[in-house]
């Protein structure tokens, strides 16, 4: 499921192309600190949500995945530093995924404290057709 595996493949997919050698791309928070700030844009790629539907189709569901993505750039960048680098992550995943989104939003931009920098939130969600024996169940210990 997308869920677990889209932020790291995303992270790797992101970093190896040209138009993003001024990016860094992670899938752990935080980006940096106010000992050690970030210096160039980075961006890190969460997963939310998941909601299936139709529970009455028995051999395929769809499911729509919502994922986030917390975009950090240094003060001396400014805010439309942290817009632009949004705007060309949408349109990659957009224009050169094999992605179903269907719905993107965005925060408005804001001081970080923790990381010392400007962060812009973007969501977006993913449509994936789900089969029953893909299912996840989760394992408890006692």
């Amino acid at each position: 499921m997308l869920l677990q595996t889209l932020p790291p493949a995303l992270a790797a997919w992101f970093s190896a192309l040209d138009e993003f050698d001024d990016c860094v791309f992670k899938t752990s928070y935080p980006p940096g600190s106010a000992v050690n700030p970030i210096a160039r844009p980075t961006v890190v790629i969460g997963a939310g949500d998941m909601r299936i539907g139709d529970a009455s189709a028995p051999d395929r569901r769809p499911a729509d995945t919502t994922f986030t993505l917390s975009v950090y750039v240094p003060l001396s960048l400014g805010g439309a530093a942290a817009q632009d680098v949004a705007a060309r992550v949408l349109e990659a995943l957009l224009f050169s995924s094999d992605l179903e989104l269907t719905g993107t939003s965005a925060a408005p931009v804001k001081y970080e404290r923790s990381a010392n920098a400007l962060r812009m939130d973007v969501t977006f969600t993913v449509r994936e057709t789900v089969f029953p024996t893909q299912t996840y169940v989760p394992e408890f210990s006692g």
